[in-house]
C-alpha cells in the first residue's frame, strides 16, 4: 500500500512539474477528482473550479462555457472508472469525504473521444492523469 501511495505522489509531482512548464497559469483547472488537484494548485498557483462544474460537464458542453468560466484545462483521474455491465459510457457522482468525485463507467483513456468535445485535446498523460486543454 505504501508503494502505491508513493507512486501516486510521484505522479502528482510530475503533473505539477508539467503544469509549471507548459500551461497558461491564468486559466483554471477542472477535474473529476479535486482531492489530488489541491496539491497541484499549491504547486502551480493556479485556480481550481468547483466540483459542480464537472458535474455539469459532458461532451456537448459548448466552448463558450469554458471561456466564460476561464477554464483552460481538464484533468481526469484515469483510475476513477469501472466496467459497466451494459457497456454504455456514463458518469457517476459519488460524495467523498471532502469533495464529490466522478467515475466513468468505462476505461477513461480508451473512451476519451466520447468524454470530450472535439475542441478539447489531450496534451499530457501519465499513469494516473490525463490533461486536456480547451483549444
Amino acid at each position: 500500500m505504501e508503494r502505491f501511495k508513493l507512486h501516486r505522489l510521484l505522479l502528482q509531482a510530475d503533473l505539477a512539474n508539467w503544469f509549471n512548464n507548459n500551461v497558461n497559469k491564468s486559466r483554471a483547472i477542472m477535474s473529476n477528482d479535486l482531492f489530488p488537484m489541491t496539491f497541484l494548485i499549491t504547486q502551480t498557483n493556479m485556480s481550481l473550479t468547483s466540483d459542480l462544474s464537472f458535474e455539469n460537464f459532458n461532451n456537448t458542453t459548448p466552448e463558450s462555457y469554458f471561456e466564460e468560466n476561464n477554464i483552460g484545462y481538464i484533468v481526469l483521474d484515469k483510475k476513477l472508472s469501472f466496467n459497466a455491465t451494459n457497456g454504455t459510457l456514463y458518469k457517476v457522482k459519488k460524495d467523498a469525504e471532502f469533495y464529490r468525485i466522478f467515475y466513468y463507467s468505462q476505461d477513461i483513456h480508451s473512451h476519451i473521444n466520447q468524454i470530450f468535445p472535439d475542441y478539447i485535446k489531450v496534451v499530457y498523460e501519465n499513469d494516473y492523469f490525463i490533461v486536456d486543454e480547451i483549444q
